[in-house]
């Protein structure tokens, strides 16, 4: 027996023709000896069923449905065995993988660019990675951008070069929305602008600052479009329109004390406001993107030094952490209260100890990046634990700054400062 259901309330002849011809067909392939019914449902899907699937299967075009799902199923249960197989494997070469840091992996393109690395001075402040995968260290005494491609594990110290003898010119780095990499003026006239598709540098279109030392040093790329200077030795923070080549600065609040080296590198919260950690403040600066408004939050706790912290990285917590310079604990800021609080244990008490921080996408870590320590600061935002255990195959002091973590190599990147080389740090897994 055969028998056609449609759930429609409505049904095309031709349509119903075609579905009796079917009907029938069917009917006469089996013997009408069991119940097979087609339905099409409301989405005018068609339903085939028999009443004893195990000896009436179901055929479409010579193939049995029925060993059809059984195959797949035989292929699901092993592809899962597979996967549990990959996973496992994984994690024993994960496990294989010892965090280092290396100062040999990133040679030089050529002559030229070996001799730039080989100067002394405090070459490059701070990097930014593009949106074509390669990292950009903004020049503060060099004449010239650093390019590191990692995937090439190259460093080239000409490609954008003839900016000028004159130290300390920009600071700090920010990727813009229209994928240019902004450079912040510190003794410089004029806002850096770097085009990675052309490889080129403009210097005048956002200019007019002055060439008095210490205006702006780091900063950050808010989600508005706008790039955010963070107030070194001026009082307003720089405002950037990468787009329109427009600028604009806002007052800070009146509750800031220093008189230079304010503040030191900031990052935006998920609920889009921006905070800066102090180096000589005492104090977080906040600036709110929407508003343009700025803010300060007292700090509990907050070490005596002054020359605090140099860096702040956010987690993937929501936390916001400022690496320590010469304070003698990590600075904490919870973003959802914006409340602040220490990790004191694990960090050494000298001065002068790590400059800029990334976060190693593939674990979570905050990693702080070496200026005048031995080893390597690892922030580990889930148990907020620090350790200090990668040490570092350079004793001077003033090393490199900055810090980039590359996707492509899942290694942090930091340019040198007074140091000749690139170093890579690997976290492991």
């Amino acid at each position: 027996m055969m028998r056609w259901r449609n759930n429609n309330r409505t049904q095309p002849a031709a349509t119903t023709a075609r579905l009796v011809a079917l009907v029938l067909v069917a009917c006469v392939a089996v013997g009408c000896s069991a119940e097979v019914v087609f339905v099409e449902d409301e989405a005018g899907t068609l339903h085939i069923n028999t009443s004893d699937p195990a000896r009436q299967p179901v055929f479409v075009n010579g193939v049995s449905v029925g060993n059809l799902f059984s195959a797949a199923t035989t292929q699901q249960r092993m592809i899962e065995q597979q996967q549990r197989r990959i996973a496992a494997l994984s994690e024993a070469v994960c496990r294989m993988r010892v965090p280092a840091a290396d100062t040999t992996s990133i040679v030089s393109t050529d002559t030229a660019s070996r001799d730039v690395l080989d100067m002394e001075g405090a070459k490059w402040n701070g990097a930014v990675l593009a949106g074509d995968g390669r990292i950009f260290g903004i020049p503060y005494d060099a004449a010239a951008v650093l390019i590191i491609d990692p995937r090439a594990g190259t460093a080239d110290a000409t490609t954008i070069s003839g900016l000028g003898e004159t130290g300390a010119k920009w600071g700090g780095g920010a990727l813009a929305s229209n994928g240019v990499v902004v450079g912040f003026p510190h003794r410089a006239d004029g806002v850096l602008l770097i085009n990675p598709a052309t490889n080129t540098a403009d210097t005048t279109s956002i200019a007019g600052f002055g060439t008095s030392s210490g205006k702006w040093i780091s900063g950050v790329a808010a989600s508005n479009g706008l790039v955010y200077g963070i107030p070194w030795d001026t009082s307003a923070v720089l405002v950037v329109d990468p787009v329109t080549n427009a600028s604009d600065t806002i007052a800070i609040a009146s509750t800031a004390t220093a008189t230079g080296g304010r503040w030191y590198a900031g990052a935006q919260s998920d609920a889009g406001l921006i905070f800066a950690v102090p180096y000589n403040e005492r104090s977080v600066l906040v600036i709110n993107p929407d508003t343009n408004a700025t803010d300060t939050i007292a700090i509990t706790g907050l070490s005596t030094n002054t020359q605090g912290y140099f860096g702040a990285v956010l987690a993937n917590n929501g936390h916001i952490y400022g690496i320590p310079f010469s304070a003698s604990s990590v600075l904490v800021i919870d973003t959802a209260d914006n409340s602040t609080r220490a990790i004191a244990n694990g960090v050494p008490t000298r001065p002068g100890k790590w400059r800029g921080g990334a976060l190693a996408a593939n674990n979570g870590l905050v990693v702080g990046v070496p200026f005048g320590s031995d080893d390597v600061l690892v922030i580990d935002p889930a148990t907020e634990t620090v350790s200090t255990t990668i040490a570092v195959p350079d004793s001077d002091n003033f090393k490199w700054t900055g810090g980039v973590f590359s996707p492509a190599t899942e290694l942090v990147y930091a340019v040198p400062s007074a140091s000749h080389s690139v170093i890579t740090i690997d976290l492991g897994c």
